[in-house]
Order: C-alpha cells, then structure tokens, then sequence
C-alpha cells in the first residue's frame, strides 16, 4: 500500500512568505497527499494569499484551519502535528522552502529504513529576498541508534533545523510531541525520541533556511529574558535520559557548552537587530558563566568580533 505524506504549515502573519512556501511544497518532484495549513489568527493578508493559492491549485489537496483565538507558537505546532492523518509528516516553517527533491529522498529513506522514527537534513540558510547566506556542502550522513543520546548531542547539539525533519508518525506517536513549553523544544524532543526509536540526519541541506528580524527568537529576545535563560537552563534535562552517572556527566558537560554558545548568539543577534548593549552583555556573561571554557574558543571570538564590527 502506498504511503502517504503530509506537509503542515504553522503560520502567524506570514504573509511575506506563504506562498513562496506553499510553492515549494507543489514544485515537489513527489506530489504529497494532503497540505494543511494552521492560521494562528494571522491579522495580515496570509489568510487572504491562501486561498487565492488554494483556488489556484484545485489539483492539491489543501486544507485551511483557523485558530478561534492565538494559540501561541508551540500550541500551533502541535496542532499541525495532531491534524495530520498520515503516514509520514514535514511540520515546514512559513518563512523556509523545501528544496524541490525533499520529500522523494526522504520517502526513499524510509523505504529503506522502516524503523527509524525521523530524518533531518541541514539547511541552507537564505535572506528575506531568497539571497544564498550560506550555502552547506554535503557531508556524511549521521544515523543514531536508539539510546546514542550523548553521541546525538555531541555531533548535532541537538540541533536540528526544524523544517527538514520528516516524521515516520507510527513511532512518533510514542512520544507526546512538544509537551513542554521551552526555548527550542524541538531540541528537547529529538533526545526524547532517540531514547526508544532511531532517527536520522542527512548529510546535505533539503531546505533554504530563511534568515530575517521578524523571527520570533530575535523579537523576544529582550522581552522574554528570564524566561529564555530558564529554557536554556531547561536543557540540562536532556541528560537525565541517559542510562549512566557517567553518560550523565559526559553529556552534562556537552550541553553547558552549547548552552554557552546559544546564549552568546543571543548576545550578539541582541546586538544586531536591536542595539541594546545591556541585554547584550546579559546574554554573554550567562554563557559565559554555564562553560567559562568558552572564552578560549573561536567561536566566543568570532561572536565578539561580529559584535565589534556592529559598532562601527
């Protein structure tokens, strides 16, 4: 029997880049069964650029929903993941783009390997006018075994771009998608997973990235402080998961580094978008304090180098 594949879209006032989006998903060289798309009481034109996109692909299977009031992000998220049917889902963000042979490498995969529950890949990273930022070249492909927590975060940082993932939902299921509210949850998800099923990442990007102030970790950064150094905290979670004191302690250690240097980008994109140096110094003495190794590293100088260039 033919497996099914869904692509779901979470939008809020995304009316720049919706249908660039939409048209990512039908250039694809697999048509997918269904679309859905979850309004989140968008008060722009999204809803407007929808429907003249729906009418205009009768052929596509697309489904509209729209939030009787503002979820907030992750309750979004999450209604995507629920009101998808199928056998294999992509959660895309509205502002990234599916490269055009996603979702048939992917399908591919699965063919392949029926017993891992999710497959990334990397993302090339775009600006708000489709401008190559970065570019990845292609390296090997990463597969974990069930319970490769701490090689999982040491090789990703648990990162991995959120629109590439393709979720096989028989073994997804198992685990309760996004329960915690939190800075990155999908970064606390992947561990969770891995600790009952495998998951993989491709070694090459399956998206564009898109890069822009209007993302929601640039506009809270200042905002919502204290509740972003509690979510990184939060992280430390993730070590629990392991089976021994010392993969405990191994994986600790890995995290506070990351840690580190999220808050330090923080740091510099505070900065950047915002020229507040206040929250700026903040955000780096908190890394700072998590892995006061970090201060002998190239990337801490980088990020203070990119920051001193903001002042000239």
């Amino acid at each position: 029997m033919k497996k099914t594949v869904t692509v779901s879209i979470p939008v809020y006032n995304g009316e720049k880049f919706i249908l660039d989006s939409l048209q990512s998903i039908a250039n694809q060289t697999v048509k997918v069964d269904k679309i859905i798309i979850c309004d989140n009481q968008s008060n722009d034109n999204t809803v407007g650029k929808i429907n003249k996109f729906i009418n205009d692909h009768k052929d596509y299977n697309i489904e509209l929903f729209i939030s009787k009031k503002n979820l907030g992000y992750i309750k979004n998220f999450k209604k995507c993941y629920e009101l998808a049917k199928t056998d294999y889902l992509i959660i895309l963000h509205v502002d990234d783009l599916l490269k055009t042979d996603t979702v048939e490498k992917q399908l591919n995969f699965f063919s392949d390997h029926p017993d891992f529950s999710i497959v990334g890949g990397k993302g090339d990273r775009i600006d708000s006018m489709r401008n190559i930022v970065l570019q990845h070249e292609k390296t090997q492909d990463l597969l974990f075994s069930k319970n490769e927590i701490y090689e999982f975060i040491k090789a990703t940082a648990s990162y991995i771009p959120f629109s590439t993932v393709m979720y096989n939902l028989k073994l997804t299921n198992d685990v309760p998608f996004f329960e915690e509210e939190s800075l990155g949850p999908d970064e606390l998800y992947w561990p969770k997973l891995l600790k009952i099923h495998p998951i993989a990442i491709f070694g090459e990007s399956v998206i564009d990235n898109r890069i822009h102030k209007g993302q929601a970790h640039v506009q809270n950064a200042i905002s919502k402080f204290d509740e972003n150094i509690l979510h990184l905290k939060k992280k430390l979670n993730k070590a629990d998961l392991e089976n021994t004191v010392e993969r405990r302690f191994k994986t600790k250690k890995v995290i506070k580094k990351q840690i580190a240097k999220i808050s330090i980008r923080f740091g510099k994109d505070v900065f950047k978008y915002h020229k507040n140096f206040k929250f700026s110094f903040k955000y780096f003495i908190f890394g700072i304090r998590q892995f006061p190794g970090i201060i002998f590293s190239k990337y801490f100088y980088k990020m203070i180098a990119d920051t001193m260039y903001l002042l000239k």
